[in-house]
């Protein structure tokens, strides 16, 4: 991978220019398989050391992503007229003692989205989506511990591979249904609690109620005996009718009703638009320094690219379809509780207190200031020492019941008034 990679990232540096050109028929001068493949060789290369949040790595990755979508004839829908959106990020980079008794080294700094535009002055959007950030040389995040060898984590699969699907498919957005717009997505802060896709939730270009569905590749890279699992059929009723076995496109669909995972369709789901998730899976290298590009599934990325493609065509006809809460959401908050805060837990969150994932815009939590990645230590007078505890705390109060909330960011202590809400 090493010689390839540096070719790779010598081609890319040595065809700014081309980058740049308007002219859309320098397309033509590639195909859409070597397209794929230097785009997820150049993410998945040393030189982008992992893509960690906030990086000169995640830097080259998001140029490299404006650069494609401008030249694929997007039109930016960023900050200020370009492709990046900007959103606030703290790293810690230290943290010593415990509570009450903690002191941290923190950078206040940024991550960005980048984010292009594709118009057929239609009603309705679908996003579609790909996180590009990883986790560096395997940096210590919530329950994350890189093995401590200083190896870079490449993520060819998690997620260079779902990025290079997802400009793919931008590269060819004239030729996808008209019914819809497109805003093609790549996230960053994923893999530190959806940073990214929150954000992007809470600002999005386009009004929400326009969004019609959200479509995130994650991991696509490494498909085995044809088997693709999609994940969120049970998030709209249309689903049923466009994800079924005799439409499968040759592939052995494996569907997942819920619309809550580890990745960033969850927080589109959490603001009821139903949203898909489409992944090759987990194997043996995911989360180590061997997930490298040698390893990608070039047919398999091909494959999914195409049924994203099916998927679009056969959802064109419902407009903006219903949303459904799928049952495990509604065991696990709907019917628990009479009222609810507004958030997702970090369920994989091993330390102390209550670590919020995702924060639901407009509902308790929100209005209360809480944020994502915050660490509930109190509410009311019940210590939260993990999340059975916050399930005891939350049955004890009704709608309109107002509760203190004792919680810590960035290693310091705060507090604020929740009222709940049903």
């Amino acid at each position: 991978m090493r010689v390839f990679t540096i070719l790779c990232v010598v081609f890319l540096f040595s065809s700014c220019a081309l980058f740049h050109t308007k002219k859309k028929e320098k397309l033509s001068y590639t195909s859409d398989e070597t397209e794929l493949e230097s785009i997820v060789s150049i993410l998945a290369s040393d030189s982008l050391e992992g893509r960690l949040i906030a990086s000169p790595g995640a830097r080259k990755a998001a140029h490299l992503i404006q650069q494609k979508m401008q030249v694929y004839g997007l039109k930016p829908k960023g900050d200020r007229g370009s492709f990046l959106q900007a959103f606030p990020y703290t790293r810690i980079k230290h943290i010593q003692g415990r509570r009450g008794k903690m002191s941290t080294d923190t950078l206040q700094t940024h991550g960005n989205n980048v984010i292009g535009f594709h118009s057929n002055d239609s009603k309705y959007t679908v996003v579609i989506g790909a996180h590009f950030d990883y986790i560096g040389h395997g940096e210590i995040g919530f329950g994350m511990i890189g093995s401590g060898s200083g190896e870079i984590y490449n993520g060819a699969d998690n997620n260079a591979s779902g990025v290079g699907a997802m400009l793919v498919l931008a590269r060819h957005a004239e030729a996808l249904p008209k019914a819809f717009n497109y805003l093609f997505v790549a996230f960053s802060g994923e893999e530190y609690g959806f940073r990214g896709a929150s954000y992007f939730v809470r600002n999005s270009p386009v009004p929400l109620e326009q969004v019609a569905f959200m479509i995130n590749l994650d991991q696509v890279g490494r498909m085995r005996g044809s088997k693709l699992i999609v994940y969120g059929t049970g998030t709209s009723p249309m689903w049923k009718d466009v994800i079924t076995e005799e439409n499968s496109q040759n592939l052995l669909i494996e569907q997942k009703a819920t619309g809550i995972g580890r990745s960033d369709h969850t927080v589109f789901f959490l603001v009821n638009i139903p949203a898909l998730h489409l992944t090759t899976g987990k194997h043996f290298d995911s989360r180590k320094p061997s997930d490298d590009v040698e390893l990608i599934n070039w047919e398999g990325i091909e494959a999914v690219m195409e049924y994203t493609k099916y998927i679009l065509k056969a959802a064109a006809p419902y407009g903006k379809p219903p949303f459904t809460a799928t049952n495990e959401y509604k065991r696990k908050y709907q019917d628990k509780f009479k009222v609810t805060l507004g958030l997702m837990p970090d369920y994989f969150y091993t330390g102390e207190g209550l670590r919020v994932e995702v924060v639901i815009p407009d509902r308790s939590a929100d209005r209360a200031g809480l944020k994502d990645g915050d660490i509930i230590l109190q509410i009311g007078d019940i210590k939260i020492d993990n999340i059975y505890r916050y399930v005891d705390a939350i049955g004890k109060y009704k709608s309109g019941d107002q509760a203190q909330i004792l919680y810590s960011r960035s290693g310091k202590e705060h507090k604020t008034t929740a009222v709940f809400i049903n």
